[in-house]
């Protein structure tokens, strides 16, 4: 989804990249980020909902309830209204780890301020 940088810094982090060294150096125009970028923005494009840059947390939660996606890139924070009770979706959703290409895992630390 568009709103949030989130999944997107998993998808440079499995691909070898960082927004930044340890010494707060950008790394925006390095190989693997510029890569890793490319990838998402193109796989968003191809295949991401229309209006997928303007779509935040709400909007895509209430798609996948609404049953109007396939596919959602998340944590698993939106489960809890997924599989709630009275819910449409309830029981009919996978939820599995992100592919990985460099690291051995996918996985953000998040906050929400």
């Amino acid at each position: 989804w568009g709103e949030v940088i989130a999944p997107l810094t998993t998808v440079v982090n499995t691909m070898g990249g960082t927004w930044f060294t340890e010494d707060w150096e950008p790394r925006l125009t390095a190989p693997e980020f510029k890569k890793a970028t490319k990838f998402y923005v193109d796989l968003v494009r191809e295949h991401g909902e229309l209006g997928a840059p303007q779509s935040g947390y709400a909007e895509c939660l209430n798609n996948m309830t609404q049953g109007k996606t396939a596919m959602w890139y998340d944590a698993t924070a939106g489960a809890g209204s997924l599989e709630a009770k009275g819910s449409p979706v309830k029981g009919k959703i996978g939820y599995v780890p992100a592919p990985v290409e460099e690291t051995k895992s996918s996985g953000w630390l998040y906050t929400w301020a």
